[in-house]
This record gives C-alpha cells, sequence and structure tokens, in this order.
C-alpha cells in the first residue's frame, strides 16, 4: 500500500455480508435474505444486506495522516456522511452513547444494533462501519443504508427516513468530497495493476470464495 486508498461501491447484486464472529446457521433468523448470496467479512458485528446502498473501504499506513485512535477515524469518516447529508437538508446526526447489549441478544442486523458514533436519522442507524488494523496499516469499511430492500424489509433508508430526493450518485460525490477536506487527503480516479489485480484474485479464490471461509463458524 503506497497511500491512503478509498473505496466507495455497490453491489451487483442483493448480498448478505456476515460478521466475522457470527455463525453461518444465524442466516435461518432472518428468512427475507434466504434467496440471498451469502459472503463472511474480516471484521466483527451483525450482517448487512448489500442492496440500496453504499459500501466503503479506506485503507491507509496509519502514519500517512492517519491517527493511530481507532474512535477518530471511525468518527471523521462519519461525521462527513453528517456534514454531507445536511448539505441536502438532512438532518442526520452520530450516536452519542449507545447501551451495552449481552451479545446473544443482538439482532442478527446490523442495522438493528446501535453504537457510539454511527449515523442516525430520526433515530433510526443509516450509517456503519468497523475496522481492522494489521502490520502497521488500518482498514475502516462500512456501509450507508439508502432505501430499503425486499430481502431487509424491516431496514429504512435515507430515502424513507427523509423527504429528501438526492440521489446515490449525488451523495457520493458529497461525501467524497467531505471525507477529502476533513482528512486533508486529495483523491483521484485509480486502478489496479496487473500485479494488484492478480493478487485480488488469488487471495479471493483461495479465501473469500472458500466454503471454508463462508462456513467458518
Amino acid at each position: 500500500m503506497n497511500g491512503p486508498t478509498l473505496r466507495i461501491y455497490q453491489w451487483s447484486e442483493p448480498t448478505l455480508s456476515l460478521g466475522y464472529f457470527q455463525r453461518y446457521t444465524e442466516r435461518e433468523k432472518h428468512p427475507a435474505s434466504s434467496q440471498c448470496a451469502v459472503v463472511r467479512r474480516s471484521s466483527g458485528g451483525g450482517a448487512i444486506l448489500h442492496h440500496h446502498e453504499l459500501t466503503y473501504s479506506f485503507a491507509s499506513p496509519v502514519q500517512d495522516r492517519i491517527r493511530c485512535d481507532a474512535s477518530d477515524l471511525y468518527r471523521a469518516i462519519h461525521r462527513c456522511l453528517v456534514g454531507a447529508l445536511r448539505n441536502f437538508e438532512i438532518d442526520a446526526k452520530l450516536r452519542e452513547s449507545a447501551t451495552k447489549i449481552p451479545a446473544a441478544n443482538e439482532p442478527f442486523l446490523c442495522f438493528l444494533r446501535q453504537a457510539e458514533g454511527d449515523v442516525l436519522l430520526n433515530d433510526r442507524k443509516v450509517g456503519g462501519s468497523a475496522q481492522r488494523r494489521k502490520h502497521n496499516a488500518v482498514l475502516q469499511h462500512g456501509s450507508v443504508l439508502f432505501e430499503s430492500s425486499h430481502s431487509a424489509p424491516e431496514l429504512l433508508g435515507i430515502r424513507e427516513l427523509s423527504s429528501s430526493s438526492i440521489s446515490l450518485d449525488e451523495l457520493r460525490a458529497e461525501w467524497l468530497a467531505w471525507i477529502s477536506e476533513f482528512l486533508g487527503l486529495d483523491f483521484s480516479p485509480a486502478s489496479l495493476s496487473s500485479d494488484e489485480t492478480n493478487k485480488v484474485r488469488k487471495i479471493a479464490a483461495n479465501k473469500y470464495q472458500s466454503p471454508r471461509w463462508t462456513l467458518l463458524k
């Protein structure tokens, strides 16, 4: 990794992403997503239904103008989302504190859980993130719930919780501008090199596409 890298993307089909510590059999608790493809991510937390939403990942060496305190980066990205939404007159806010719930009692879906620093709209969670740190680098990734999905109808997104006609493309562009200014980083479009592409394909084939990984727990 040469420097900070940010991706903001969407999924090609409705997909259920299990948190690292969730058992595969837990998906039986959620019949609405039973026909969706399933993946397992490397960070913890509840399951996420990727459909009408934005997913992002931010990877960076911790020495490169990125503070080492996990909560600083977590809140920075979320504050940028709040700022971007407010520019469209959508009154989002950060959750200031959270009530501890025993792991066994936590909801299956991540967006039915609330942690300190999550992005709320009308007291419903619309933005959350998780981190993984290794070898002096940090990966932070998360999701922004834009609109309800038939595969998770209990979740309401920005569209249902506001009267705004904002589009996903508008939100993506505004959020990117806020992140760039807040972190003091000048992002520019880039593609993977052929060597990076080959490494990604190898990691995917050997790990993330393997049933052993998906059925890990």
